[in-house]
């Protein structure tokens, strides 16, 4: 997995989240029942930012829970979603 892809992923979760630019965010932080106990809506809004920061598309029937595990799931999903799309 590049390395970009996780910090890109880890500077969203900042923004969308509202962390602040010097929260630090662990590879294998969780983001469902931790510290971020992220909610639908929050899934959505991350959703909606990662297609545009990737330019890749996430069917809602591809979003799971597992995806968003923690932080190297979701880089990973981003990672496979854009293998996908061939980008």
């Amino acid at each position: 997995m590049p390395s970009t892809t996780l910090e890109s992923v880890k500077s969203i979760l900042r923004r969308d989240l509202k962390l602040g630019d010097d929260a630090v965010i662990a590879d294998d932080m969780p983001l469902a029942g931790g510290d971020f106990d992220i909610d639908s809506l929050d899934i959505l809004l991350l959703v909606t930012s990662l297609e545009k920061e990737f330019g890749i598309k996430i069917p809602n029937e591809s979003v799971s829970r597992a995806a968003f595990t923690s932080v190297t799931t979701l880089a990973n999903f981003v990672d496979s979603r854009r293998s996908l799309s061939g980008s």
